[in-house]
């Protein structure tokens, strides 16, 4: 395969600062612009506008708004540095199209990849229920059915599309095999709701933070079924490109005309999305049609200009009536059925990303004349800070406004937290929602039809709905299995356990229910491989946090480190020594006591250490990677060596270690970016020589990898698309993603005693598999014929499979993890029985059922 991205690249972060442009939001959504000057252009910008915070273990206290432009900006650079090494360039999308689809092709004529077909089926054990104290994760736009608003839907922007028909109370979605689970819109004809269009990517993270597009899709039948219409696109391309769909609107008088706005340029269609005409060039953020009178249509940039059109959209002109002439970014429209001559502008200040000012037009969007703008004192609606002292904010990543459908004067507007005023904009009451259990950073704002009091919500942690104005708050988000998992540690002892690190949303646990138990953006997790109730949490930047209680309280596990981490700072547990702990900064650390204090092992960093891995046989072997170079030692830290070697360091970067459970001197390395020649390498001498494993993987950044002990050599790796495998008895990577979402994989565990791999998804939570036991083994006849019904289930339970005839063992496990049944049996290939449930507790349990080399896993609820 062919090199996208080929020049050489002495450091990751550490960039030039000779960056004249201050634009570092526009810089980072623009695909022609290097990674490296959007580095240096954010933290030219971060150094005028930093504050300190306090990152402390167990701090739920969020920043103000700088910092959440740092957190934001992080997020990004974490993905996008690891992609684009070492030029920094974005990729060839149409070199990255054609190695893929030339990767499809190929597998498809591949023997070894049919073996796919027979590898057993994911299982999502993900929560189900809101995490306590938490959220679920982000919901970019919400939206009623047409004339029902007990049927809604929510657009995730890593995690597809959900429809709950009960109003909020239960969610499920079908769309976890479409070509992109990132989706920014939902537009669905008002005079034939069966008709429905979709618009992919994330549209308020830009595609950069999240997925890019792969178009626009059209359903016909309810959004059962969903097909490419003329706005198509393969992740491969539109991803280098961040192009994404913003928002997807129908003509109110002529429902089969519909709006496109994306991130380049404004389109409609008038032949069922066959064809498409573009009317913009602009990153259009926003479009409303004014109500009433449909020839006229409002858009907005997200470079701070406003449009009106006065023939239906075919044509533009730029408004700069009562509005600055420059100094603005991104803005959004409100406007309202109780009055259609008016419309509000919400700006955003191009300079520091937070609240510019409010501007009404009272005659059809012609003039404007300011309602609140910053140099008045008006407070900062959009930052942290609700005393008005802060200016800056992340109004460039979430910015809504929403005028009430019965009054005019009545406003709704947010960011990080929701305000209101009931004059016009002109003064404003802050709604504390933070304190009301909302979360915050909020994407969109539906009133319920006719009311002005009643309005739905849409978070980084869910939907949320309130009847009184928004006083009190009902959280619709139970069945919502959208996280963006970082990291997933696994109990050693309870196949049920687990301690995970969300985007947003902090870490949870799974047992005994699932809440949150350390906050912010969780990052690198772990248990205790000898005791449950000792849990270990991060932080962004190397904030590392311990408990010994099961979560219920937190100690800074940091303490005396001296070094910053990387955005996720990998730290891990000693396989020998349980109350010894390894953590990577800019140089390894060894904590003897569980983190109360650490000893600096090397003196080689230079750099930010993103993976480490200590070999399960021999805790005296330890490797360590700086992204760019991998260092080892055989002698628990005194003498390191740099055993890069051949490895491909010039042309991607490192993003994991594995090593083998028996021999510390075998390892494999995995890599991120797009080039399609180096994925994985192996050694077999502790990495005085190297060897390139990669043929057979599709051209898709490796996040992660982990070896499977009693194999050979049986490795797993996490792509932005799914799971492949490989060991030495097949010779060949096939896919492992029979079930999975088509979701990126950011970390793979292993638990051991049961035989699964445990998956943390970005945007569709926690999966699990049974692992590879051979070619032939796992047949999917077997797996797929596997009936366990009903869910929920009450006084008995039903199972029914075939498979290859013979012993089969079949178990009830609570949800700490506890057989509570057990039955042996011998078919001749078939099987009907039941499962007496009389006497358990209302809860979660796992139905497992081995025997014949295959095994599956089914998930039940007892009422």
């Amino acid at each position: 395969m062919k090199r996208i991205t080929a020049c050489l690249f002495a450091a990751s972060i550490f960039i030039s600062i000779s960056v004249s442009a201050q634009d570092w939001v526009g810089m980072m959504h623009n695909p022609s612009v290097n990674v490296h000057d959007v580095q240096a252009a954010f933290y030219k910008w971060h150094e005028t506008h930093k504050t300190k915070n306090d990152k402390s273990a167990g701090d739920l206290k969020r920043g103000r708004g700088e910092e959440e432009n740092y957190e934001l900006f992080k997020r990004w650079e974490h993905r996008m540095v690891v992609r684009t090494f070492p030029s920094g360039n974005r990729p060839d999308p149409i070199e990255i199209a054609k190695e893929y689809k030339d990767f499809l092709s190929s597998s498809h004529k591949d023997k070894a990849s049919h073996k796919a077909l027979a590898t057993p089926a994911w299982v999502y054990v993900g929560n189900t229920d809101v995490p306590t104290y938490g959220g679920d994760g982000r919901v970019n736009r919400v939206h009623f059915y047409p004339g029902n608003t007990n049927t809604i839907y929510a657009c995730s922007p890593a995690g597809g599309l959900w429809v709950s028909t009960d109003g909020g109370n239960t969610w499920s979605t079908n769309t976890d095999q479409l070509g992109d689970l990132g989706l920014g819109d939902l537009a669905i004809n008002p005079l034939k709701p069966t008709v429905m269009y979709l618009g992919t990517g994330d549209n308020d993270a830009g595609g950069d933070l999240e997925p890019s597009t792969i178009g626009v899709l059209r359903s016909s039948d309810g959004g059962n079924t969903w097909n490419a219409t003329g706005m198509s696109f393969t992740l491969q391309v539109s991803g280098p490109q961040y192009y994404v769909i913003n928002q997807l609107i129908f003509n109110p008088a002529d429902t089969g005309t519909l709006f496109a706005a994306t991130s380049f340029g404004l389109f409609y269609t008038q032949k069922d999305g066959k064809n498409w005409n573009k009317v913009l060039t602009d990153n259009i953020k926003d479009l409303e049609f004014e109500p009433f009178h449909s020839s006229t249509v409002y858009a907005a940039s997200n470079a701070g200009i406003f449009y009106r059109s006065i023939d239906s959209g075919k044509t533009f002109i730029r408004v700069i009536s009562g509005l600055p002439a420059h100094g603005m970014q991104r803005m959004a429209i409100g406007t309202t059925v109780a009055d259609s001559n008016v419309v509000y502008l919400l700006t955003v200040d191009s300079a520091n990303y937070g609240f510019y000012g409010l501007y009404r037009s009272t005659d059809r969007g012609q003039t404007f004349s300011p309602r609140s703008v910053r140099s008045t004192g008006a407070p900062n609606l959009l930052g942290w800070s609700n005393t008005g002292s802060d200016s800056s904010g992340q109004a460039w990543y979430n910015l809504v406004i929403k005028v009430s459908p019965t009054y005019s004067d009545s406003v709704l507007v947010a960011g990080s937290w929701l305000w209101s005023s009931a004059d016009g904009g002109a003064t404003w009451t802050f709604n504390n929602n933070f304190y009301n259990n909302v979360h915050i950073d909020i994407h969109s704002i539906n009133f319920f039809p006719g009311s002005s009091s009643s309005f739905l919500l849409s978070s980084d942690g869910g939907v949320f709905k309130t009847t009184d104005g928004g006083i009190t708050w009902t959280d619709l988000s139970n069945n919502l299995a959208i996280g963006e998992q970082y990291c997933i540690g696994a109990s050693a002892d309870n196949p049920s356990l687990w301690i995970t690190g969300w985007q947003d949303n902090g870490s949870s646990i799974s047992v005994p229910y699932w809440q949150s138990v350390y906050g912010g953006d969780g990052m690198t997790c772990f248990i205790d491989y000898t005791s449950d109730n000792n849990l270990f949490a991060s932080y962004e930047n190397g904030a590392l946090a311990a408990s010994f209680d099961g979560g219920f309280s937190w100690y800074p596990a940091n303490n005396g480190i001296t070094e910053t981490g990387d955005w996720n700072t990998p730290w891990l547990q000693d396989p020998q020594q349980p109350n010894n702990l390894f953590a990577g900064y800019q140089n390894v650390w060894e904590s003897y006591n569980q983190g109360s204090s650490w000893t600096q092992l090397s003196t080689w960093g230079t750099y930010y250490i993103n993976a480490l891995a200590v070999a399960p046989s021999n805790d005296q072997y330890i490797y360590a990677s700086e992204y760019f170079k991998l260092y080892g030692t055989t002698d628990g830290g005194t003498i390191w060596n740099d055993i890069t070697g051949t490895l491909p360091v010039a042309y991607a970067y490192i993003s994991g270690i594995a090593v083998d459970p028996n021999n510390p001197s075998r390892l494999w390395v995995s890599f991120s970016g797009w080039d399609g020649s180096f994925k994985v390498f192996k050694s077999i001498n502790g990495g005085s020589s190297w060897a390139n494993v990669s043929s057979g993987l599709p051209n898709l950044p490796v996040n992660c990898i982990v070896y499977q002990a009693g194999t050979a050599d049986g490795i797993y790796v996490g792509t932005d698309m799914g799971v492949y495998y490989r060991d030495n008895n097949i010779g060949a990577w096939i896919p492992y993603n029979n079930g999975l979402p088509n979701v990126e994989v950011d970390n793979l565990q292993v638990y051991a005693p049961g035989n699964f791999l445990v998956a943390a998804t970005f945007g569709r939570g926690t999966w699990q598999v049974p692992t590879y036991v051979g070619v032939g083994i796992n047949e999917v006849s077997f797996t797929n014929s596997v009936k366990v019904y009903p869910s929920p289930a009450h006084g008995s339970v039903n199972v029914a499979f075939e498979g290859p005839a013979g012993e089969y063992e079949i178990n009830l496990v609570n949800v700490l993890g506890q057989k509570v049944l057990s039955r042996n049996l011998k078919t001749s290939g078939q099987y009907n029985g039941t499962i007496d449930l009389s006497g358990y507790t209302s809860g979660v349990y796992m139905v497992s059922i081995s025997g014949a080399n295959t095994k599956t896993v089914k998930k039940i609820v007892v009422y």
